[in-house]
């Protein structure tokens, strides 16, 4: 598998790469710096549909609809009192169980 330091070269689309030279200079950063922040966020957005992709796979499988969930989210926001118990694990380990594409 290769690591970060294996990958010499990005082939960026020239168009992209001025838009993220230009925010770089708007911001007064290195456009390394602008693009890194740009595939962090990238990857964090991929991870959250990951999510909720896998939410919509659980809620079809336990034939749930949307006013379940909805239901189910008053219940939650009513306080905690009323709330079920629940099992914490970290993020880490949740992302760890998601299937991947």
């Amino acid at each position: 598998m290769k690591t970060g330091a294996d990958i010499e070269t990005l082939d960026i689309p020239a168009s992209l790469l001025a838009e993220i030279r230009a925010d770089a200079e708007k911001e007064q950063r290195p456009a390394a710096e602008v693009l890194r922040d740009v595939i962090e966020r990238g990857l964090e957005e991929h991870r959250w549909q990951r999510v909720l992709a896998y939410g919509a796979e659980r809620a079809k499988a336990l034939d749930l609809t949307e006013a379940d969930v909805t239901q189910a989210d008053r219940g939650v926001t009513r306080g905690a009192a009323q709330r079920p118990p629940v099992i914490r694990v970290t993020v880490a380990q949740f992302m760890a169980e998601l299937p991947t594409p």
